[in-house]
């Protein structure tokens, strides 16, 4: 993974380095997401599971949602694919890059996001979402909050929460995947968005500060200790084992 994630990186970097502040290249960015611009057949109009990698953060010691400019270039591009734009009214609503597997073609991790409702807590690295996907670009170009999305429907495992390994080891698995367990989740595909029962607010401005009248957060369960930083380097390190033991496992089940 970490060879992909340089290679991911680097064309992210180009990308926006290259004119494309406003708009991501598509060409470029199918190179990205492996040649394809929408979902294989047998992933559209399906939930699934994704994580929120660190990679996605430039600013390593804040590995918490925040406005989709200030991810790191490769968290900026995975915002991007699904139409969210500087300038543009999108640009002010939570929005999450997010890590899942096409396992309808080939068995590679897919850069992808998600708009977030106002209803689920702020989200940090590693945890694991549900989202319900509509493609990949421009899936989500034209939201201002009352139209169709690619957007976070639940949290299903909390990085912080004490029994994170058995969350993620518990999570269904495909014997096509990478990472086994960023699958289908198998829930109900509501029409639209907003058949979810969510509302969407705008959280930021347009210079991508938060806005003065935005609401707190719902509380996020498994609170950490104010002086324990849950993604120091060291605890990073400590994250990946678990992962790669899960991964294994999976595999040898398969």
């Amino acid at each position: 993974m970490k060879n992909y994630f340089k290679l991911i990186n680097a064309i992210a970097a180009f990308v926006l380095l290259n004119g494309c502040a406003g708009h991501v290249n598509v060409p470029i960015g199918e190179i990205v997401t492996l040649g394809l611009s929408t979902l294989p057949k047998e992933m559209q109009y399906v939930n699934h599971y994704a994580t929120i990698h660190p990679d996605f953060f430039k600013n390593k010691d804040n590995y918490n949602e925040q406005y989709f400019w200030d991810y790191s270039d490769v968290g900026k591009a995975s915002v991007h694919r699904i139409g969210i734009t500087l300038g543009t009214p999108n640009e002010t609503f939570r929005v999450v890059p997010l890590m899942m597997n096409n396992w309808g073609w080939i068995s590679q991790p897919w850069l992808v996001a998600g708009i977030v409702p106002d209803q689920i807590p702020e989200l940090h690295a590693w945890d694991v979402v549900e989202v319900r996907m509509l493609g990949v670009y421009s899936s989500s170009e034209n939201f201002t909050g009352a139209e169709d999305a690619s957007i976070i429907t639940r949290v299903v495992c909390y990085a912080s929460d004490p029994n994170f390994e058995n969350c993620i080891a518990n999570l269904p698995s495909h014997p096509k995947d990478w990472t086994k367990h960023l699958v289908p989740s198998g829930t109900k595909y509501l029409v639209s968005a907003q058949d979810y029962g969510y509302t969407f607010t705008p959280r930021y401005t347009h210079e991508g500060k938060l806005r003065s009248d935005a609401a707190p957060l719902p509380i996020r369960p498994f609170p950490v200790a104010a002086d324990y930083n849950e993604y120091s380097k060291e605890n990073i390190e400590k994250k990946k084992p678990i992962w790669e033991a899960i991964n294994k496992a999976h595999q040898n089940k398969g």
